[in-house]
């Protein structure tokens, strides 16, 4: 079954993430964590090779990316910095259920981009930061979205996959918004002639 409408979680420090002391200050003002429905990936991408792999959780991770307020969000921190599947070795088997790639590169493919563009500049150098280096970003990435857990969420008030119904976004909002104590960014993706849930 698919949604109608897509969820897309701004995580802040209301929802765990921790900023660092003054004196080693992020480069961003918040993280954004970005998950989406996996039933519906396949079903808007027409252009690329899409799967779902069967262990896929239903809300898949597609990042952790830090935002400024003024919309001038850093990407490619850190060129010194590569990814390093051995950093993740420990958290894989989760990473591959949690945060998948559906488009054909292999996962490691898809979480080296998503270190080198945004868990360089979301790591603040202190290792006593929340996110300090790259299994950290990774933990803490599958961290929020098992606590914003916005399956369970919606299903609570009544909001399930459907192939027959159609949610208001504002439902989903309000919603999230009373779980979380933050307002999500709701998006919509169509596929062929109806709205589905996307990221």
């Amino acid at each position: 079954s698919v949604w109608s409408v897509a969820v897309l979680v701004a995580a802040s420090s209301r929802v765990g993430v921790v900023h660092a002391p003054n004196d080693d200050a992020p480069l961003w003002d918040y993280l954004l964590l970005v998950a989406r429905w996996a039933p519906s990936v396949c079903l808007e991408e027409t252009q690329t090779a899409c799967t779902i792999p069967a262990n896929a959780t239903n809300f898949n991770l597609h990042g952790l990316w830090p935002n400024k307020f003024d919309r001038n969000d850093p990407q490619f921190c850190n060129n010194n910095d590569p990814f390093q599947p051995s950093d993740i070795q420990s958290i894989l088997p989760s990473l591959l259920e949690e945060w998948t790639s559906f488009y054909g590169q292999t996962s490691f493919d898809f979480y080296s981009h998503e270190w080198i563009k945004h868990g360089t500049c979301a790591v603040v150098g202190n290792v006593t930061s929340l996110i300090h280096d790259q299994l950290s970003y990774f933990q803490t990435a599958m961290e929020l979205r098992r606590r914003v857990d916005a399956e369970a969420t919606l299903a609570s008030v009544g909001i399930v996959p459907s192939d027959s119904i159609t949610y208001q976004v504002a439902a989903i909002t309000n919603a999230m918004t009373q779980s979380l104590g933050v307002r999500p960014i709701v998006l919509c993706a169509k596929a062929g002639s109806r709205l589905v849930l996307d990221s």
